[in-house]
């Protein structure tokens, strides 16, 4: 999902509604690379850092 899928998203919620819709890797400490344009190895790259963002979010979860 990208911006502009989020901006649709976020078009169609009601004022009523409490859930929160975010990017996945928006807390991620670091820019994820477009792997599109690139080779396999980019896609790895991609895949690692969604990987250890899950890892954080999943600690952070837990911490709650």
């Amino acid at each position: 999902m990208d911006r502009d899928n989020l901006s649709a998203i976020e078009r169609l919620r009601t004022p009523t509604q409490r859930a929160r819709v975010e990017l996945f890797l928006d807390a991620a400490p670091w820019e994820v690379p477009d792997p599109w344009s690139g080779g396999a190895a980019d896609f790895e790259r991609v895949l690692d850092l969604c990987l250890d963002r899950a890892d954080r979010l999943v600690r952070q979860l837990a911490g709650r």
